[in-house]
């Protein structure tokens, strides 16, 4: 025995290292996301590759103030300032200047997007010498000079039909002026930026967002008065995440306080604290082990509900201290049944969690893979480290009164078999009149609770810089190559305009405002070598009153129809960071999603079955999406919490092969689960995931406490011991996360309830359920 604990501490050591080499937390929003199916699994794709697109790291900064000139002023200090940062700052202007240079040389290429119905008329007869008409009246106008530069090879102003669409893109009216974003209005600059870290990695959000608070300080000092503001979703996690380290650091200060004490008194000596701290760690290196090797990383989230889960085993070194140091000489009997019990809990456990694998969503994977493993090492650890570690040492005066008392109410209440049967009645009852009532809450931004003034700001720096964004898309999916994409989106975009046209909602904007596929271009510029002459376009200007020698529509030597179509990888690579990046998500796989930005949906459901007609397409509204998600993450959850509990039923029945015992050792763990959650709801809470993971614990540690009865009243081991233990166990669980409950973020809070209310039904209803079905009492 010896050696194999040494050798699993030699293990447990190894494991330690490739995990602290392998270590790689991910802070994906894809973890709650189902893999899905058909289009629902396409929606899904694109909202993972939402969450790591450079998008999801953009930050805009607001400038306000009445004076136009102090804006500019205090909006090119700003950007200055934000230069000296980690982040991205593509320059507009130069941007915006290559691609108005680039579309112009390739006017002839952009006329139509659907160039064989509509090039007749746009440059038929009576369109020419419309557009001649257009240049006269332009020329004359206060922005003549401007036409004038480009008129002499654009006389039928064609370049103007891309830059309107370009302009269609913006659509909070933004405009430059000396090198600076300004509002219509004047009043606000506006400046983009990209966080080189990603938006859910809290330590460098959050150092960012001190500097830039540190930077909007100083600039405001400089030009006073001056209203700087900002928005972005890491500024929402930074605030989430600061809101909720608050309340955790002052719960667990409090609860570790508390349990310390309890442990302390109870124990006496304190030589034994260390020890219930060594399974825990084990079975944390052996989750943290098991994810790294299965996933090549392991989700923040899973650290924080796998530690919850893993808190479940502190009962393991809890019960074996107990039973060694209250023990008789030569009872072996007892330390064997105590085995046998900590082995059935364990398999229980890991049985309930290892039916979340085949959940179809990522989280539910990661996380049965953690506790799975992190219990069984929990266990080893217990079972091969601790009985040496106490020997014999016999249990302190005080430490054996506390214990007798324990065993004298679980006794007492083993013995009150009617009282026990009323009032499993009356829990059932509750379980009958509340359960029906139940309110899940599926919308993820309510577990976080956002300060009202930062979502105000927010608000306004979005309408100011953006105009209204409803965070609605059409996309399509094709494979990671650009023609098949460009094509696939001009597909999209003729779809999208049939809607438009039909009334199913207002406009929309996507890449196909900057770019087009070299086929469609091809096919404009084929139309025109075919179909017009430049004698034609000459002949009109002379009928207007123009010299026509001045003129080359076509170019020198008819060189705009020569040019080859405009593609991608020719736009410098700062106007493909700014028009044409924001557009494109890659996906796994080799494939690449194509966004469309539409705006005033008015009818979805005639919009999905219109984009049924483009290949790979779909729709999807990014918040409803991700409260669906979430729906069915609680459901599938659910769903495979309940095939999890049949498995665990069934072993049971296997093992003891009595229904009496397998009801007895199962039922507490179930009850207790929908007591509280009937409790809660009768007492007016909306669930939301975040209860369910609480559940998730009350069902593992409910169902060991079911078995420990069952053992004693089976007359294996000892009645003070475990009836000591598991009141240890419930209160130390209670203490650590029942505190939650006042927390002030929905999210923990909704654990700390469901917990705290969970256990303490689950330690009453243990003794309960077995004294009202079980004959066998201990003496």
């Amino acid at each position: 025995m010896k050696r194999l604990a040494l050798a699993s501490v030699a293990l447990v050591m190894i494991l330690a290292f490739f995990a602290w080499r392998w270590m790689k937390i991910s802070t994906d929003l894809d973890y709650f996301l189902p893999d899905g199916e058909g289009e629902s699994r396409l929606a899904s794709e694109v909202l993972r590759g939402l969450a790591r697109a450079p998008l999801s790291r953009r930050i805009v900064v607001l400038v306000s103030a009445n004076d136009h000139a102090r804006v500019l002023a205090a909006t090119r200090a700003l950007q200055q300032e934000l230069e000296a940062l980690p982040l991205s700052m593509p320059s507009g202007e130069a941007a915006a200047e290559s691609l108005i240079t680039a579309l112009f040389d390739h006017r002839y290429h952009f006329v139509s997007a659907q160039p064989e119905q509509e090039l007749p008329t746009v440059l038929g007869r009576e369109g020419i010498l419309a557009a001649v008409a257009e240049l006269k009246t332009a020329l004359a106008s206060p922005a003549g000079a401007l036409v004038r530069a480009g008129a002499t090879r654009d006389p039928l102003l064609l370049a103007q039909r891309p830059l309107q669409r370009l302009a269609a893109i913006n659509n909070g009216g933004l405009q430059l002026k000396d090198g600076v974003l300004v509002t219509a209005d004047g009043r606000h600059g506006v400046i983009f930026a990209s966080s080189h870290a990603a938006p859910f990695d809290g330590q460098a959000q959050t150092q960012l967002w001190k500097r830039l608070e540190a930077a909007f300080a100083k600039v405001r000092a400089s030009h006073a008065p001056v209203v700087i503001e900002a928005s972005a979703l890491a500024r929402y996690a930074v605030a989430a995440e600061a809101s909720m380290r608050r309340d955790v650091s002052r719960v667990a200060v409090a609860s570790a306080f508390a349990v310390l004490a309890l442990l302390s008194f109870v124990l006496v000596r304190l030589r034994f604290l260390p020890l219930l701290v060594l399974p825990l760690a084990a079975g944390f290196l052996g989750g943290t082990f098991a994810c790294l090797a299965l996933f090549g990383q392991i989700h923040a989230m899973t650290f924080a509900f796998g530690s919850a889960l893993i808190g479940v085993c502190i009962d393991y070194p809890i019960h074996l201290i107990n039973h060694m140091t209250m023990r008789e000489a030569g009872d072996e009997e007892a330390m064997k049944s105590l085995r046998r019990s900590l082995l059935l809990g364990c398999l229980t456990t890991i049985v309930g969690l290892a039916a979340m694998m085949w959940g179809g969503l990522p989280g539910l994977r990661e996380l049965a893979a953690f506790g799975t493993c992190g219990v069984l090492a929990s266990l080893g650890a217990t079972l091969l480290w601790l009985p040496s570690l106490v020997q014999s040492t016999p249990a302190a005066a005080r430490h054996q009164r506390v214990a007798r008392w324990a065993g004298r109410q679980l006794e007492r209440v083993l013995a009150q078999r009617w009282g026990a049967r009323a009032i499993l009645v009356g829990a059932v009852g509750v379980c009958a009149w509340g359960l029906p009532q139940v309110v899940w809450q599926d919308d993820p931004q309510k577990l976080t609770s956002v300060d009202a003034r930062l979502e105000a700001e927010d608000q306004r720096v979005r309408a100011a810089a953006l105009g209204q964004e409803e965070g609605a898309f059409a996309f399509v999916v094709v494979p990671d190559d650009d023609e098949s994409g460009l094509r696939a989106n001009d597909r999209l975009a003729v779809a999208l305009h049939k809607a438009v046209a039909a009334g199913h909602l207002q406009s929309f904007s996507s890449l196909h405002n900057v770019l087009w596929s070299s086929e469609l271009q091809a096919r404009n510029v084929r139309w025109v070598k075919e179909n017009l002459q430049q004698d034609e376009i000459l002949n009109a200007l002379a009928g207007a009153g123009f010299v026509t020698s001045s003129f080359a529509p076509f170019g020198a030597e008819g060189a705009d129809l020569l040019r080859p179509p405009l593609r991608p990888a020719e736009l410098s690579p700062a106007t493909q960071d700014v028009f044409v990046a924001p557009w494109s998500v890659p996906l796994e796989g080799g494939r690449r999603a194509y966004l469309a930005r539409l705006s005033q949906v008015r009818n979805e459901a005639a919009l999905v079955v219109g984009l049924r007609e483009v290949s790979g397409s779909g729709y999807m509204n990014v918040a409803a999406f991700r409260a669906e998600a979430y729906r069915t993450f609680r459901e599938r959850m659910l769903l495979l919490l309940g095939w999890g509990l049949v498995a665990v039923a069934l072993l049971l029945l296997v093992v003891y092969r009595n229904w009496r015992l397998a009801l007895c050792a199962f039922a507490p763990a179930v009850l207790s689960a929908c007591l509280a959650t009937a409790a809660l709801t009768l007492m007016g809470v909306e669930l939301n995931l975040m209860h369910l993971m609480g559940l998730l614990l009350v069902l593992s540690m409910g169902a060991d406490y079911g078995i420990f009865i069952v053992a004693l009243v089976q007359g294996q081991g000892r009645a003070q011991a475990s009836a000591l233990s598991l009141c240890l166990a419930c209160a130390s669980t209670v203490l650590s996360f029942g505190f939650l409950a006042l927390s002030s973020s929905a999210a923990l809070a909704a654990v700390g309830q469901s917990i705290g209310c969970g256990i303490l039904l689950a330690l009453l209803l243990a003794p309960v359920t077995s004294a009202a079905f079980l004959k066998a009492v201990p003496s």
